[in-house]
């Protein structure tokens, strides 16, 4: 073989139509009016009016680039080489096969790449390259991400040992041009589908105004899927009546700000009666998925499949919305968003922009996930992505050539700390669905891995509990502000991952019924001061689903006592907490169809109970000693004659159980077998210290007896504080 091997001439004036598609022209070797050969495929003609631009000098930015690229090139010489070193991480003994592993999300942190200094290897970088390589596989060369186990990411490998072996580059891609370009009537298709501008119906300047307001002000603050800056800039220059994708993206805006709108014309032509119908005319313009098959998404495309699911969810087909985010974390996953860049990447703001995006849909995901009881899209250990950076939208500082400067004072909170707490509590939930929820719990092996597991989940939640920022910590005596709503969305999520923790385990122990109880009356008790100080549901419906999980656990308690366990009138503990729920699906249902269907859920399973009828009364306002005593005799038939219904219809509700002979409450997550527990708090004065509830545990015979039955120690092991919305503050 020679030192010095020949060559491949690179072939010189190239014709225009090879020129725009970036290809190899082979004109120069044609006689003078003779087409190319890629022109003759095409049927295209074959010109050469396109003058060449000389090159400037490369910036700083590329020469660092391609110096990295240099490096992992060398890197993956050593690979190829059998070096057994080379990227073996660790030389820690890997586990037992019969032992679990340390779940990540039980971690300090949430993503091992936000602990500073960390040392990843550098053969995960890997698809930075591969991603460079394979670019011209697609029409208009935009990256697609390609993952260590693709065939392409094979053939890369084959190809650069035989580069190190042979001294030959070889062409990333053979011979048989025909097939890697779009076919002529594919082509056709997809310059109709990207090119097309379809007559879009806006709202009128006035309407889209104060609907972009509308949005900023009460949805993005809680999924901060729009940089607003850029969306306003773009916006003025009216860029929604040239580009279709950003027209999809202010349509989408409309029709989810519409839901939180009074205005009458962003109701649907013909149903202006109908609050339900808001948004619709905006939402039904928007095709989503029309360009996937012909291009990477886009940046506006993803964030318009982000606002979607936000409006889905208001709609009467709900569980749509766990199909939409499975697209949408495909295609995002397709452009490599949940890979984190490589050390010295220069962020753009698009990068930060898709980089919240992913964020946004991964967090809908985990709560659509809990919502439906199906899979996640995606799993943790399938991306290591950066989360969002802690710096409000007017503290960016974008350069010309789309670089940007986060400069988020120290002295001033940040709007995205609320965001990336709930990320930590998403991870938790994520985990606990695919293990303490799994279908194949086989792989859970060892003895008391689950108590195991659900110890440590505690210490976790725990952990983060007192993590949260400061302005973030929920107090009922803070002035209303964003914070304390934030404060308050991130306490639903806090208590529903909670609940969702303990639920499996809640027949068979008393402490993880009483977890249960205790978030669901902690819920409770936020709700109703959001109610008093009058805070509209301005976030997605499916935020309340806490307080739906909320109320169906104390509902549960009061039918215990219905059952039997104890006498209904203790039971009237639980009244205000119950209404509160059922107060905020009702303010919900006005312009949610989810929160309407939680809302009639809820009250069927508050209905026929002496508890929830007194409590009606109470939230009724002061009336005439002479009304008074009518209506206590009316309530009393009334009451006479749910009885007798109950009877004939819900006999098994009359004994405490099922036609099959099991509890009322079997299957349902809840034990009646340990009502007598929960009876103990129902009958605990609502301002209870909890330091106190231990010692009144031990001092109650009947409860005492009970525990030492089912192993129940009371709450020795367990530390509070003082404050909190049930106790503010309260560390389970």
């Amino acid at each position: 073989m020679s030192e010095n091997p020949t060559k491949r001439r690179r072939l010189a004036n190239s014709c225009d139509s090879c020129k725009k598609r970036k290809i190899k022209c082979d004109s120069s070797e044609k006689k003078d009016g003779e087409k190319c050969s890629n022109c003759i495929v095409y049927g295209a003609e074959c010109t050469h009016e396109i003058i060449a631009k000389k090159r400037g000098p490369k910036s700083a930015y590329v020469e660092g680039l391609e110096h990295r690229l240099k490096q992992v090139e060398g890197l993956l010489q050593q690979m190829s080489g059998s070096s057994p070193s080379i990227g073996s991480g660790s030389d820690s003994p890997s586990p037992p096969s019969n032992a679990m592993p340390v779940p990540e999300p039980l971690l300090p942190s949430l993503r091992p790449d936000v602990v500073a200094g960390c040392n990843c290897t550098d053969d995960d970088m890997t698809h930075v390259d591969l991603v460079e390589k394979m670019e011209r596989l697609t029409m208009y060369n935009n990256p697609r991400f390609f993952g260590a186990s693709s065939s392409f990411s094979l053939a890369k490998t084959a190809l650069h040992l035989k580069e190190t072996t042979v001294g030959v580059t070889s062409e990333t891609r053979p011979a048989g041009v025909e097939y890697w370009y779009l076919k002529p009537w594919e082509r056709a298709t997809a310059e109709r589908h990207l090119l097309r501008m379809k007559p879009y119906v806006f709202p009128p300047a006035d309407l889209l105004r104060d609907l972009c307001e509308i949005y900023f002000t009460n949805i993005n603050h809680f999924m901060p899927a729009l940089h607003r800056p850029s969306f306003d800039k773009h916006l003025s220059s009216h860029l929604h009546l040239r580009d279709p994708k950003f027209a999809d993206l202010v349509l989408m805006v409309c029709a989810v700000a519409s839901v939180h709108s009074n205005d009458l014309r962003v109701r649907a032509e013909g149903h202006e009666d109908q609050v339900l119908s808001a948004g619709w005319k905006y939402f039904e313009q928007v095709d989503l998925g029309k360009n996937i098959v012909w291009e990477p998404v886009s940046l506006f495309e993803l964030q318009t499949y982000a606002l979607s699911i936000n409006y889905l969810q208001s709609t009467t087909v709900p569980q749509t919305t766990w199909t939409q985010l499975g697209v949408a974390l495909r295609l995002a996953v397709e452009i490599g968003i949940h890979r984190r860049k490589p050390d010295g990447y220069k962020q753009t703001a698009e990068d930060e922009q898709f980089k919240r995006t992913f964020w946004c849909l991964l967090c809908y995901d985990r709560i659509v996930s809990v919502f439906l009881g199906r899979p996640s899209s995606v799993r943790d250990e399938d991306f290591d992505s950066e989360l969002p950076v802690e710096c409000d939208d007017e503290y960016w500082e974008i350069a010309e050539d789309g670089t940007v400067t986060f400069n988020q004072p120290k002295e001033t909170p940040s709007k995205l700390a609320f965001f990336i707490a709930q990320l930590k509590l998403c991870e938790i939930l994520a985990f606990v669905m695919r293990t303490l929820y799994s279908i194949k719990k086989s792989r859970l092996v060892g003895k008391d891995i689950e108590q195991k597991m659900v110890e440590t989940l505690d210490s976790t939640m725990n952990r983060l509990l007192t993590d949260f920022p400061e302005h973030l910590r929920w107090s009922s005596t803070r002035p209303q502000s964003l914070f304390k709503e934030q404060s308050a969305v991130l306490y639903y999520m806090y208590y529903l991952t909670q609940i969702e923790i303990h639920r499996p385990f809640s027949r068979t122990s008393p402490t993880s019924l009483v977890m249960c109880t205790v978030a669901a009356r902690s819920c409770s008790r936020i709700v109703e001061d959001n109610i008093a100080n009058g805070v509209a549901i301005r976030i997605a419906p499916l935020m309340v689903l806490s307080p739906f999980v909320s109320g169906i656990v104390l509902c549960m308690n009061v039918w215990g006592g219905r059952a039997g366990m104890c006498p209904v009138s203790r039971g009237s503990a639980y009244d205000r907490e119950i209404q509160a729920c059922l107060k905020v699906l009702e303010l919900g249902s006005e312009r949610s169809n989810l929160c309407g269907r939680m809302w009639n859920i809820l009250k069927q399973l508050a209905a026929g109970t002496e508890s929830a009828k007194r409590d009606e009364m109470k939230l009724k306002r002061p009336r005439p000693e002479e009304e008074a005593v009518e209506e206590e005799e009316a309530i009393h038939r009334q009451n006479t004659e749910n009885a007798a219904l109950d009877a004939q219809m819900f006999p098994w509700m009359m004994d405490g159980t099922t036609a099959d002979g099991t509890g009322l409450l079997d299957g349902l997550g809840l034990d009646t077998d340990f009502m007598k527990t929960m009876d103990m708090w129902a009958a605990a004065p609502s301002t209870f210290n909890p330091n106190e509830w231990s010692a009144y545990v031990n001092n109650n015979g009947a409860i005492e007896d009970a525990g030492q039955q089912t192993g129940f120690a009371g709450f020795t092991n367990m530390q509070w504080t003082d404050s909190g919305p049930f106790v503010e503050g309260m560390r389970l």
